[in-house]
């Protein structure tokens, strides 16, 4: 029984640790400035800069929305709805990590024109 009290207890920390690595941050309300498509089928998202727009200090412009995010597709057609309409989007970032040098976008909060 201790040793089942124990591996749970090591199991909790290492979730808990893992969980403090990466978190999602939300920049502030900006609008869709480009949506660029790669050949990778990742899109690179242009948009009016914030101070809290980067908090992994990521060397690109932009933001990065990963083809292979579950949300892809809703998160791709928000973002091209907001370009098209002027609406705002808040995006939802990883604090700690870039990839191909740019923030990652891991969710949305759109906001319509007014």
């Amino acid at each position: 029984m201790k040793l089942f009290k124990k591996a749970m207890v090591v199991s909790l920390m290492m979730i808990a640790s893992q969980a403090a690595v990466a978190v999602t941050v939300f920049t502030d309300a900006v609008l869709v400035s480009s949506v660029i498509p790669s050949a990778a089928g990742n899109v690179i998202v242009g948009a009016t800069v914030t101070t809290n727009a980067n908090p992994a200090s990521c060397p690109n412009a932009g933001f990065l929305l990963s083809a292979s995010d579950a949300g892809f597709k809703n998160m791709y057609a928000t973002v091209l709805t907001a370009l098209a309409s002027g609406g705002t989007v808040s995006f939802g970032i990883d604090n700690a990590n870039c990839a191909g040098g740019f923030p990652v976008i891991q969710g949305l909060i759109a906001t319509p024109a007014a």
